[in-house]
């Protein structure tokens, strides 16, 4: 268990060391249905 425990801390860390998450978080909202939020963080990403 305590193994399970530093191997889910161990991704975490590496999840935000990694760029692709937030690349993740840029293209997916493009997919779904335009609301407010997400057609400006398609048009916006910089102000997220």
């Amino acid at each position: 268990m305590v193994r399970q425990i530093e191997n889910d801390i161990e991704a975490t860390e590496t999840a935000a060391t990694t760029p692709k998450p937030v690349l993740t978080k840029m293209t997916v909202p493009r997919l779904e249905p335009f609301d407010e939020k997400t057609s400006w963080a398609a048009i916006n990403p910089s102000r997220l």
